[in-house]
């Protein structure tokens, strides 16, 4: 039957922090038509005010330079946190959040600050990709994700050099 607890496990399997309001939108409809919902609202949260920062290098840049550059990529990195914490928390009844942390965590990507480069942008680029896709063709999303920036550097990609691949 369909009640309380089914529905309630469907949205814990499917969302991030279920409110008792999507509980009760749910247990509105069938079984089938609960999950077309969560599988046919789209995820669309505002781009975080990181996601075009331009991505610069350290390289040749004296301490002082390349210290305050090293402190805007951890603020960078902080308020990118914050925005996806509050998009998962904020994401209602669709599947889509959940589905980009799993494919996050399939297709993973992490930085640490003594790279060169700007790791915000890059990582939200990467979760744009997997929000957009991530309920596609599998194919299209495995070709895209190996020319995502951000999977190409944390591959040593911006190493190689012509006839000599690292």
């Amino acid at each position: 039957p369909w009640d309380v607890i089914r529905a309630g496990h469907l949205l814990r399997r499917t969302t991030f922090m279920p409110r008792w309001q999507d509980l009760d939108s749910i247990l509105k409809l069938t079984p089938d038509k609960a999950v077309d919902l969560l599988l046919d609202t789209q995820s669309k949260p505002k781009d975080p005010s990181v996601a075009n920062t331009i991505t610069e290098s350290r390289d040749g840049l004296d301490i002082t330079l390349r210290k305050g550059l090293e402190g805007q990529w951890t603020a960078a990195w902080s308020q990118l946190q914050t925005w996806q914490t509050e998009v998962m928390r904020t994401s209602g009844l669709s599947i889509g959040e959940k589905l980009t942390a799993f494919w996050s965590n399939h297709f993973t990507t992490e930085f640490v600050n003594d790279d060169d480069f700007i790791v915000a942008p890059l990582l939200f680029r990467q979760n744009r990709l997997l929000r957009e896709q991530g309920l596609n063709n599998f194919r299209d999303l495995a070709y895209n994700i190996t020319l995502d920036g951000g999977m190409v550097i944390y591959l040593g990609g911006e190493v190689n050099k012509a006839g000599v691949p690292n």
